[in-house]
């Protein structure tokens, strides 16, 4: 069993992101354009475009899935050139109720790489992340009626 908490997150860089859940049991997916197009970020992105990019799709995101956890709340910073500078900080207490964040800098963005719905980089410590964004979408019925 995994304990997902919202927590104070003072002590991270930046300010708190907007994404919230906003209703129970909401189905993930992959983060889509209103229009059906994906929003992945396409290769040939170098040092802060690349890490521009990645917070912009980050910004999208309902919830985050950072080395199996999944998290729907995170603080960001802005993106100023700084390899070292901690731009995204992710947050969560396990069912032991342990204590982990995962902190990353431009530079490890920078470095990082896309391959299908994951993005592979370092965090701020030279550990290897694995992260998803997610976008949820409500779940109704096939024959739903749309209101008038």
């Amino acid at each position: 069993m995994t304990v997902y908490l919202e927590m104070n997150m003072s002590n991270c860089v930046g300010q708190p992101s907007t994404a919230n859940l906003a209703s129970p049991g909401p189905d993930l997916c992959r983060a889509e354009a209103q229009d059906g197009e994906s929003l992945g970020v396409e290769g040939g992105h170098e040092g802060g475009d690349q890490a521009k990019a990645f917070l912009a799709l980050l910004e999208q995101a309902n919830s985050v899935i950072v080395d199996g956890q999944i998290l729907v709340n995170w603080h960001m910073d802005a993106v100023i050139g700084d390899p070292g500078n901690e731009v995204v900080c992710f947050k969560w207490i396990d069912e032991e109720f342990l204590e982990f964040s995962v902190k990353l800098t431009e530079e490890g963005i920078a470095a990082g790489a896309w391959v299908g719905d994951w993005f592979y980089c370092k965090d701020g410590e030279g550990d290897d992340v694995q992260i998803t964004l997610l976008r949820h979408v409500a779940i109704v019925p096939a024959q739903s009626e749309v209101p008038a």
